[in-house]
């Protein structure tokens, strides 16, 4: 965005793409703009989008990015679904494991693999998520991503790793993992990391504990405005 002269705004893009994909809001925007007098300048399409036939160029080219937009997603989300369908895993490699290739199942990571056991082993044995996370810090485990790095363990991040299939076996006796994908269970090509009853008692334990927690919650939520209700009459305060 520029601004050419005092009270005047202009908005500079490459291509008009990568100013929106999508038709409706490419128009709204547009219809703000225009109610704001500022100006808009494609540099690559060379178009006067203040007369009829400049709209008319816009609604084309809108409608165009939409369409690849629209097409770029059907092909990522079936490329997706076909590496899942083949045992693949989509995204970045879970805790526990590290890549062998893009086209290959990832392995265990003999650095990370004990600390993946731990969590499991302290849900087993109904540790809460938060003191989970505590243990893997203090024993120098970190969790992370391509994109953040290196992180300490939360309990939010416990929780999500206790949800995810991945670590599973697919079935009782396979030795393999989970891979899912659109709530579809594929038979990964990668080892599970526990076993089908360890991860059927570790999911009955999470759920038993999410329950406990929200009961809590709703008994705190109710007593939380004791003593604010009083009897006009007496002045007694309400205890419920």
């Amino acid at each position: 965005m520029h601004t050419a002269s005092p009270g005047k705004v202009m908005v500079f893009v490459h291509t008009l793409d990568r100013w929106s994909r999508n038709v409706m809001v490419t128009l709204q925007s547009f219809r703000m703009l225009s109610q704001s007098r500022a100006s808009f300048v494609s540099l690559s399409e060379h178009i006067d989008y203040s007369t009829p036939e400049g709209m008319l160029q816009l609604t084309i080219l809108a409608a165009f990015a939409a369409y690849f937009s629209d097409m770029l997603a059907k092909h990522t989300s079936k490329g997706k679904g076909e590496r899942a369908a083949q045992g693949l895993y989509n995204g970045d490699i879970p805790f526990g494991y590290r890549s062998t290739g893009p086209k290959s199942p990832p392995e265990f990571d003999p650095d990370e693999y004990p600390g993946l056991r731990m969590l499991g082993e302290l849900r087993m044995k109904g540790v809460e998520a938060e003191k989970i996370a505590d243990t893997l810090n203090e024993a120098s485990y970190r969790t992370g991503s391509k994109r953040f790095g290196e992180r300490l363990f939360t309990g939010d991040t416990v929780t999500a790793m206790l949800r995810n299939e991945f670590y599973a076996e697919y079935e009782p006796g396979s030795g393999y993992g989970t891979v899912k994908y659109k709530d579809q269970r594929f038979r990964g090509l990668h080892l599970s990391a526990f076993t089908y009853d360890e991860w059927q008692k570790i999911r009955a334990i999470t759920k038993s504990m999410s329950r406990a927690s929200t009961r809590t919650e709703h008994v705190k939520r109710v007593y939380e405005f004791a003593g604010y209700i009083a009897c006009i009459h007496c002045g007694f305060t309400s205890t419920l």
